[in-house]
């Protein structure tokens, strides 16, 4: 695919070409024909990638398609730093080399009158950072009444520098009618809540490392869509499989049209998000209450890898009463990945998180529906932090909530890691703590006790998994302890038997001596 294949026009593909510009990267290949619509468009994509000339060339074309007398700013581009405000300036200046659209920079640091100048001159786009923007609008140099597109570039980036407030005030002054683009390298829930008030049904664009998209669409029920780094439609990725029952199997072979027509149709479930941990397993979660497993994480290969070895598996709550005491599911809608193969979901039907270790241990959880402090109404993403701090955003209060961690969630926390990283002493130790704030944690009993086998110390570890209920692994214990028993005393055995055996040989020749001696006296001469 070129430019040209986009609906680009000349004036743009020849500027380009000029630049060394001859194929389209995939967030470019994705978020310009939207663009170029009209519509919104939320990327997500690391910097350079090109997603600078994905809404730059969009832009120039629809401004240049419809000029307007007086030259108001028709085209805000919203940037964290001064570096990033200059980069795109000078891209709108390479990409619209040969059109008549005007362009300014305004970025703090430096004296304002030469923005001032340009301002009063009259510009099409504007390319600015958040406190010079509102001291220039502030002294009513900057009109935005006439605004028609807005960008957002390196949403994170304003978030993490305690940006996101500015951009929440500047977005008062914005026209309600224009198309918005929004441009992020995660997306935290703080972006995501911004994403659900600004954005009318965006195009939804993710792009890795490696230029491959994976995609959770509505309504597709083969797994993700996964396209590779050219935005070709590559395969379905981590597609779930439909079993059916024996019974339900005779059942359509005897059952008349009619009774079929009738029948639910059995397809696959819809993933309700995803999430890339450091190591590139995808995970991702099924809403649908007819799906035998919730959460999946998958190998490049899409084939599911979770491990399933607690005492349930790791779905959420599995039956709760509800007020009708009829039997309910969780509903998991969104998932994140911490540390040490940590990860976490959300149960929006319960209001609640479940955090799960590698293993598919429950850790633990926190949360509920209500209005009281620390519950939640409509709870839609969670996030957390490399600290431990978890973020859920709450769609019913319009508020993302923070939720630090206990002292005894830190000690999980750290025992987790350490057993992650294959730190078994130290995990040991850390379990121990645990069971400081509760005598009866059958995880850290269990953990414990895993850790004693691993040191081959199996008599404390039966006692442990004696203490935790897992007979499987006390079982285990055992079997190495009375091998353990038999290997030391092998020598011990060995040299009786050994002792033994040679009694027996001297006692057998002594009574064959005595045999011959007694013989030889009855005989007669």
């Amino acid at each position: 695919m070129t430019f040209r294949d986009l609906g680009l026009i000349a004036p743009i593909l020849s500027a380009l070409e000029e630049q060394g510009y001859t194929r389209p990267s995939p967030i470019q290949e994705k978020a310009i024909p939207p663009a170029l619509e009209g519509r919104d468009v939320l990327g997500c994509a690391q910097t350079g990638t090109g997603k600078t000339c994905a809404f730059a060339a969009p832009i120039l074309q629809r401004l240049s398609a419809a000029p307007v007398k007086g030259r108001p700013i028709r085209a805000l581009i919203l940037t964290p730093t001064r570096e990033l405000a200059i980069q795109i300036g000078d891209s709108f200046q390479a990409y619209g080399s040969h059109l008549s659209l005007r362009h300014a920079v305004i970025f703090g640091g430096v004296g304002q009158n030469p923005q001032v100048e340009a301002l009063n001159r009259g510009v099409d786009i504007l390319v600015a950072t958040p406190g010079r923007l509102m001291d220039l609008h502030d002294q009513g140099f900057v009109h935005l009444e006439q605004l028609e597109i807005f960008v957002l570039d390196e949403a994170d980036r304003m978030l993490d520098m305690g940006f996101i407030h500015d951009v929440k005030k500047i977005l008062k002054w914005l026209p309600a009618r224009k198309q918005t683009m929004l441009f992020s390298a995660t997306m935290p829930p703080e972006i995501a809540d911004l994403v659900n008030s600004l954005l009318r049904s965006p195009v939804r664009v993710a792009v890795d490392g490696a230029g491959r998209v994976f995609v959770v669409s509505k309504n597709v029920n083969y797994g993700m869509v996964e396209l590779d780094k050219d935005g070709n439609f590559s395969s379905f990725y981590g597609a779930i499989q439909v079993t059916s029952s024996l019974s339900d199997l005779l059942w359509r072979r005897i059952a008349t049209k009619a009774q079929r027509e009738k029948m639910l149709q059995n397809v696959p479930t819809e993933y309700s998000s995803n999430a890339v941990d450091g190591d590139g397993f995808i995970y991702g979660t099924i809403s649908t209450q007819s799906a035998d497993q919730f959460i999946k994480k998958m190998n490049p290969m899409g084939s599911d890898v979770l491990r399933r070895m607690g005492s349930v598996d790791p779905n959420g709550d599995i039956e709760l009463p509800d007020a009708d005491e009829k039997p309910v599911r969780s509903v998991l809608t969104d998932i994140c990945v911490g540390r040490g193969g940590v990860y976490s979901v959300l149960d929006t039907r319960q209001g609640r998180v479940f955090t799960y270790d590698n293993d598919g241990n429950l850790l633990y959880v926190f949360g509920a529906l209500g209005n009281r402090n620390g519950c939640f109404v409509q709870p839609s993403a969670v996030d957390v932090l490399p600290d431990g701090t978890f973020l859920v955003a709450d769609s019913g209060l319009n508020q993302i909530l923070r939720f630090y961690p206990t002292e005894y969630a830190q000690k999980i926390n750290a025992a987790v890691g350490y057993q992650y990283n294959r730190d078994y002493a130290s995990a040991e130790a850390s379990w121990m703590e645990v069971l400081k704030y509760t005598a009866k944690s059958e995880l850290a009993f269990n953990e414990i006790g895993k850790a004693y086998y691993r040191q081959e110390e199996y008599t404390a570890a039966m006692k442990y998994f004696k203490l935790s209920g897992d007979r499987t692994q006390y079982s285990k214990a055992y079997k190495e302890y009375r091998r353990q028993v038999l290997n030391d005393s092998f020598s011990t055995v060995m040299t009786c038997l050994s002792v033994l055996a040679a009694g027996i040989v001297v006692l057998v020749c002594v009574r064959r001596r005595k045999g011959r001696k007694a013989g030889r006296g009855g005989v007669d001469r």
